[in-house]
């Protein structure tokens, strides 16, 4: 399995930066940020795009300019005729991307006050209880949380199934990034 994650702030950006950014997306980006009212979501969105074609890029070996995005029928990033599976997450002023050669599926989150009563109607008994135990609560909870979206990103079973368990042939791994974020990332685990 290759399999590469991308990182980027989008904090520090400059209005250089994101007029450099729009040169650097693809047009349907790029023509969306030049339109959108909402700067700060639009950026992100443009930045998100960006890094996905510079991390397809590096990992095909070829120039950005050569690497095209495209919408799933969930909305989900692919990249057509390259052979290679992404998933894309942004929150807050950070956006991530995973590039593969198999599937895969991540999420991030800003560890911030939780949502705890959204766990009482998403959360497995298990993962309740684990919530309830923790000393770190709103970690343990964003920790579930992008577990779960990660997975669905992966099946491509929409935010609609993200109650359901996660699936025995999934491995997923958590991480915290820079002690703000709580990263997941899911593959199938009969890729090799």
């Amino acid at each position: 399995m290759n399999l590469r994650i991308f990182v980027l702030h989008t904090d520090k950006m400059t209005a250089h930066d994101a007029r450099s950014l729009s040169r650097a997306a693809d047009a349907a980006h790029a023509a969306r940020y030049a339109s959108h009212t909402d700067r700060q979501g639009a950026q992100t969105s443009l930045a998100a795009n960006v890094l996905l074609r510079y991390g397809a890029a590096q990992m095909l070996g070829v120039p950005m300019r050569r690497v095209t995005t495209a919408a799933g029928e969930n909305g989900q990033p692919l990249l057509p005729g390259t052979g290679l599976f992404c998933s894309v997450s942004h929150t807050d002023t950070l956006c991530i991307c995973a590039v593969a050669d198999v599937p895969v599926g991540i999420d991030a989150e800003k560890i911030r006050p939780a949502p705890l009563r959204v766990a009482q109607r998403i959360f497995s008994p298990q993962e309740q209880q684990r919530l309830r135990e923790a000393s770190q609560t709103d970690r343990v909870f964003f920790e579930i949380w992008t577990r779960h979206e990660s997975v669905v990103k992966l099946t491509g079973a929409g935010l609609r199934d993200i109650r359901a368990a996660v699936p025995e042939h999934v491995r997923t791994q958590t991480f915290l990034l820079e002690e703000a974020f709580a990263v997941s990332l899911s593959t199938f685990t009969d890729a090799s």
